[in-house]
C-alpha cells in the first residue's frame, strides 16, 4: 500500500512557455539539478525547459484534443471507483493486465500511463478476483488453452497444502485441531510435496511459482490472440470490461476506452505516475 501521493502533477513547460507534460517531483528536480530547466513556481511545482526538446510532448500534432486532455489533465490521487483519498489504501491498477502486456510487441508493451489507474485495496481485490479472473478464464476457454485449467487446479491444491503446513507449524493452532484433521493435512501435504519436511515446504515461495505458471498461460493467450482478435480490440475489451463491471465514477479527465495504443506513454517525459 502507498503512504504518499502517487501522481505528481508537476508541470513541465516548453521553452516557449507552453505546457508539454506532467511528471513526478523527482523528475522535475532532475531537470532543475542539471540546469536543463528553470523554476517557474514552487507551489504548485512548475518548471520550464532551457533547451530545445526533440518534440512538443502532449502538444505534438499526433495527439487528438481528447488525448491531450488526458495527458495534461491533473490526475487526482483518489480511488477511481469510490473516490477515497486515503493514500495508504491506494494501489496502482493495470486495466490491461500486466501478465498479458509484458508479451505485447516492444512498441506497446511498456507500461502505458493511460492504462494505469488508482484503486483502493478493497475495490482492487474485488475486480481482480471476481471480474478479471472470470474474463481470463473465458479467454482461455475461447482460445482453447486446455492446460490452463489443469495448471490452475494444481496451483490451488499447492496453495492449500502450503497453508496446511503453516497451520501445523503453529503451536497455538495445532493443539485445537482434531487428530483426524491433522492426518488429512499430512496426507494432502505428502500428495503435493512428497517427502519434503514441513520447514522445507514452508520455505517454498508458492506465490512466485503461481505467478510463473500464470504468466506461462498468459503468454499462450497472447500468442494465440491474433487468431481471434486484434491487439487493439483486446486492449479495448479490457478497458470496456473494467468500466462495465466496476462503474468507476472518478476516472481521470480525458480517459477513454478507445485511446490510441500506438503511443508509448512510458517515454521519460510522461512520468506523472
Amino acid at each position: 500500500m502507498k503512504k504518499k501521493k502517487i501522481y505528481g502533477n508537476c508541470k513541465v513547460n516548453h521553452p516557449d512557455g507552453s505546457l508539454m507534460f506532467l511528471c513526478l517531483p523527482k523528475k522535475a528536480h532532475w531537470y532543475l539539478s542539471r540546469g536543463l530547466a528553470k523554476l517557474i513556481s514552487e507551489e504548485p511545482l512548475v518548471i520550464q525547459l532551457t533547451f530545445e526538446p526533440k518534440g512538443r510532448g502532449a502538444m505534438d500534432k499526433k495527439y487528438t484534443d481528447k488525448e491531450r486532455e488526458y495527458l495534461l489533465g491533473e490526475k487526482k490521487n483518489v480511488c477511481v471507483v469510490c473516490g477515497t483519498q486515503n493514500f495508504e489504501a491506494l494501489t496502482k491498477h493495470h486495466v490491461v493486465p500486466q501478465e498479458y502486456r509484458k508479451h505485447f510487441p516492444v512498441a506497446i508493451k511498456s507500461r502505458a500511463s493511460h492504462d494505469v489507474v488508482l484503486m483502493c485495496v478493497n475495490h482492487h481485490m474485488k475486480y481482480e478476483h471476481v471480474y478479471a479472473d472470470k474474463l481470463k478464464r473465458s479467454l482461455e476457454q475461447k482460445f482453447e488453452i486446455e492446460s490452463a485449467n489443469v495448471e490452475r487446479a494444481k496451483l490451488a491444491r499447492m496453495a492449500k497444502a502450503h497453508s496446511f503446513v503453516k497451520i501445523l507449524m503453529n503451536p497455538d493452532r495445532i493443539i485445537r485441531i482434531p487428530d483426524e484433521r491433522i492426518e488429512f493435512f499430512l496426507s494432502e501435504i505428502k500428495e503435493v510435496f512428497g517427502d519434503l519436511s514441513l520447514q522445507e515446504i514452508a520455505d517454498i515461495n508458492v506465490q512466485k511459482i503461481s505467478r510463473e505458471k500464470t504468466e506461462a498461460v498468459s503468454k499462450l493467450v497472447t500468442e494465440k490472440l491474433e487468431e481471434y482478435m486484434t491487439l487493439e480490440d483486446f486492449i479495448f475489451m479490457w478497458r470496456s470490461h473494467f468500466i462495465e463491471t466496476m462503474k468507476p465514477k472518478f476516472m481521470p479527465e480525458g480517459w477513454s476506452i478507445t485511446y490510441s495504443i500506438s503511443y508509448n506513454l512510458n517515454d521519460p517525459q510522461f512520468s506523472n505516475v
